[in-house]
């Protein structure tokens, strides 16, 4: 099935990798894809909204650079950012479950 809400992590992807990537994660069906990619001991991250969606991907940037110590902006359809930090598997279930909350709001 299609995940509504898609939070992935991807070595060896640049941000343009990242980008493809949640831009396919959107057609599939997600109404909010965050990918991080991870590259040369950089960290690249996006968030993407499907059309119709209503929570703001540059406000989800904030709570994300946040959580990450990362730095990004955007508009209400799409944001990214970059770090330094490694991104484990408990950030990710940490930002899915904030994810699930907050857009909930909208």
């Amino acid at each position: 099935g299609t995940e509504r809400l898609a939070v992935k992590t991807q070595a060896g992807f640049s941000m343009e990798d990242v980008k493809l990537f949640t831009e396919a994660l959107v057609e599939k069906g997600a109404d909010i894809a965050l990918v991080f990619g991870e590259k040369d001991g950089r960290v690249s991250y996006r968030a993407l909204r499907r059309e119709g969606v209503k929570a703001p991907m540059n406000e989800l940037i904030k709570a994300v650079n946040g959580l990450v110590l990362g730095k990004g902006g955007g508009s209400p359809a799409f944001a990214q950012g970059s770090t330094q930090e490694k991104v484990g598997d408990e950030t990710l279930a940490q930002l899915r479950r904030f994810i699930e909350r907050w857009s909930a709001g909208y």
